[in-house]
């Protein structure tokens, strides 16, 4: 169980990233800390979702979806207090960041638009802190079933000293 349950809904979420409109894929976080953060989604159902290619949605998605729950992980730890994040160098609260690196992902077969009724989890977890740099461990699961799985890499373009 996470130090902080804590639900934060979408409106809240964006208001932490730039992403806007149907790129805010994200619905809401279900649980965070200062390791990890767990965030839950429904606009892989969507049909006017903007990764879609050729009408479909790949588990490789789950990248963008994890890098999203990343971004919005760095954002609560720049702005929140109580929980410092694990081996973080405080971000400052207007820094953006950036997916840099994908690592050792593996996916399974499929699309994540094949599953009516179900709910997307995202789990990100900091692997690694670095100057400017924040690695995690992204996990994307349908029913309780990984449907991919990965390293990512964000940059900062700021930092608080």
């Amino acid at each position: 169980m996470l130090a902080l349950p804590q639900q934060i809904e979408a409106k809240q979420l964006y208001a932490l990233i730039p992403h806007q409109g149907p790129m805010m894929l994200l619905d809401r976080v279900e649980a965070w800390d200062g390791a990890k953060i767990v965030c839950s989604a429904t606009s892989h159902l969507d049909e006017h979702n903007p990764l879609k290619v050729n009408g479909r949605l790949s588990y490789i998605h789950v990248i963008e979806y994890g890098a999203q729950a990343a971004a919005i992980h760095l954002a609560i730890n720049a702005v929140d207090t109580k929980t410092p994040m694990v081996g973080h160098k405080k971000l400052a609260p207007v820094a953006t960041a950036y997916l840099a690196v994908t690592r050792n992902f593996s996916f399974e077969e499929g699309y994540l638009d094949a599953h009516p009724d179900t709910r997307l989890m995202l789990t990100s977890e900091v692997v690694l802190v670095g100057p400017r740099i924040y690695q995690y461990r992204v996990n994307g699961t349908i029913n309780g079933k990984t449907v991919a799985e990965g390293t990512i890499s964000l940059v900062t373009d700021d930092i608080e000293d």
